[in-house]
Parts: C-alpha cells; structure tokens; sequence
C-alpha cells in the first residue's frame, strides 16, 4: 500500500489491487512517489506498489521513483525531483541532481529508482494529467477514492 490508512473509512488509500484497474496506455509514464513505502524492494516474496508499477505490461510504468521506507514530508524534494525530471537527460542524472539538492541527507537514501538509470527523461511537461478522476471513472475505476 502507498500513502496512510483513510481512517474515516477503515481501508487503505491506494493498494496494490488498485493497480490492476489502470488502463493501458503508452508511453508508460515515469512515477514519482513521496509517500512511505510505495517501493521498498527487499522483501523476498511481496511485491511493493513501485515494483507492481514496473512489472504491469502495458499499464505501469516505464521507471518508478519512489521512498522505499518511512519518510517525511518535504515540499523541496518534491519541487526538486519535479525540476529535475523535466530536464534534459537521464531518469538517473535527474534523480541525483535532485538529491544533491536536497533539504537533508536522509532523502538521499530514502529515495530510489527503480527502473532503467539511462532513461531520457521528459524535455518538458504536458499540457495536462495523463490521468484524471474523470477519466478514471469513464473507465469504470472509482472517480473519487475517498467518496466511497
């Protein structure tokens, strides 16, 4: 699971069986996930929502990046991740330049790629969301999550 528990409804907010409801697209998006654990990777057997992410044919993702422990919250990682991807380059260079960037050494380690390091990463962004809660609802998913 990614993000914390919707204690008003007594459930995770988004799970690895979510994924299974995306819709198939290309090109398959890079992720940026900086909420707790939405990808440790070393559990033997259980799959994390960032490796779920790389392993959906079609539907997925191309490269994930995301915290794979317990993290705070931290707006200039965010900006600094977002800035850096949306630069020229490799998915890898971009991740390191933020990480240089970043507010405390702990983000260094709490971050990680996980997917091809030589990626090129977007030379900008798109005139909107690849995904929407209109769109998600059209396609049968649940348009508001926190609405159920």
């Amino acid at each position: 699971r990614t993000g914390a528990t919707d204690y008003r409804k007594n459930r995770d907010l988004f799970t690895l069986d979510d994924l299974d409801e995306l819709a198939p697209g290309h090109p398959l998006p890079i992720v940026l996930s900086m909420t707790c654990y939405s990808a440790p990777f070393d559990h033997p057997s259980a799959d994390s929502i960032g490796e779920k992410l790389l392993r959906l044919a079609d539907r997925g993702a191309a490269a994930v990046i995301a915290a794979s422990w317990r993290n705070g919250a931290s707006l200039q990682m965010s900006e600094a991740l977002i800035a850096e991807v949306t630069r020229p380059g490799t998915l890898g260079e971009a991740l390191l330049r933020a990480k240089r960037r970043a507010p405390l050494s702990d983000f260094v380690h709490l971050y990680n790629l996980l997917g091809d390091p030589a990626l090129p990463t977007a030379a900008g962004v798109p005139d909107r969301p690849a995904a929407s809660s209109a769109s998600r609802a059209a396609a049968g998913g649940r348009a508001d999550p926190l609405a159920e």
